[in-house]
């Protein structure tokens, strides 16, 4: 069964007190927070290190597919899913902006792929933005600005 580190079983912490408005248990939020978070995992693969049908792995793709259809773990997997865009987008930022501080020791044609990569970062953080106001229109939110 997947373990939990000590961050990872805060933020499930934090996602249980909402818990009794999703109605789900510890291994559906452990599902959601696998398949949310780590994209090379299947629904039967994150359904088993969830602890579902450990004997049985075709149970398991069975189990995935139906969590897979609970809007209450679709929910949770949105939540772990914007958990992770936003540490990753923080370290790309963070690193880019570590690149871009010793920009003087780069190559012209290095200095150029800097560039292409903040434009890159750039045009994401538009999709992030537009995704954001989707999930909190279907959360029944207000997006805070117009779109």
């Amino acid at each position: 069964m997947w373990k939990l580190n000590e961050d990872e079983a805060n933020a499930t912490r934090n996602l249980r007190s909402r818990r009794n408005t999703l109605g789900l248990g510890d291994a559906a939020l452990c599902f959601a927070k696998l398949y949310a978070q780590q994209p090379g995992l299947n629904g039967a693969q994150a359904a088993l290190r969830a602890g579902y049908a450990s004997k049985a792995p075709y149970a398991a793709r069975i189990r995935a597919v139906e969590l897979l259809r609970d809007p209450r773990v679709l929910d949770a997997a949105m939540h772990y899913g914007a958990e992770a865009l936003v540490k990753a987008r923080k370290a790309a930022i963070d690193r880019l902006a570590e690149l871009q501080a010793d920009r003087a020791m780069w190559q012209p044609w290095d200095q150029r792929a800097l560039d292409r990569l903040t434009a890159a970062l750039d045009k994401v953080e538009g999709l992030i933005a537009r995704a954001e106001k989707v999930y909190q229109r279907s959360q029944g939110q207000q997006p805070d600005a117009e779109w």
